[in-house]
């Protein structure tokens, strides 16, 4: 049976929670890890020291973030913007954990029933060869890179490519990250 390759103009859209089968947090969890993370010797309290932020600034970021009952960061970045550029480090250094080769190298590990990485690259691949550059654009609005290191991982080796050749291959298919969940959205 020939499946159907994607002829019209696609944009295939992941937000918050696309990666959460393969073990990284949602929004809120990711509230949570950072909540915990900024306290007293935590990791990401460490990592803001580290990048020569104000321990004044760490601890007023902290205590508002957490009490602020906003279940996303972004939300709480929107209207909060003084503590945007510690929130970005705060975002990296709290999925940092989750983005180790050895974590990223067991992706394959999840839930089997919610593997949807797996489903997606499966159908792509079968039109990969048929499907026109720029056709198909992805827009992720995740902090991780997980579905990014995925599709490179499994085209390069699955296709044979070097590392030069899978890059311009997925270039071409117009995978794209906004910048809207690193930078306050302009309010009206």
């Amino acid at each position: 049976m020939k499946r159907k390759v994607i002829d019209k103009k696609t944009v295939l859209v992941l937000g918050a929670g696309a990666s959460n089968p393969y073990g990284f947090p949602t929004g809120p969890s990711l509230v949570d890890a950072m909540c915990k993370g900024l306290g007293h010797a935590q990791p990401i309290m460490q990592a803001l020291a580290y990048a020569k932020f104000d321990g004044q600034t760490i601890a007023e970021f902290h205590g508002r973030l957490c009490k602020s009952s906003f279940n996303s960061i972004d939300r709480f970045l929107f209207r909060n913007t003084q503590f945007l550029e510690m929130g970005k480090a705060a975002i990296a250094a709290a999925l940092i954990p989750y983005e180790s080769v050895g974590t990223l190298s067991e992706i394959n590990d999840a839930n089997r029933d919610d593997r949807w990485y797996e489903y997606f690259f499966q159908q792509i691949d079968a039109q990969w060869d048929r499907l026109q550059p720029g056709i198909l654009a992805i827009l992720t609005y995740n902090y991780d890179r997980s579905f990014e290191y995925f599709l490179y991982r499994s085209f390069r080796n699955g296709h044979g490519m070097s590392d030069h050749e899978c890059r311009n291959a997925l270039a071409r298919r117009n995978q794209q990250r906004p910048s809207s969940g690193f930078s306050a959205p302009r309010r009206s």
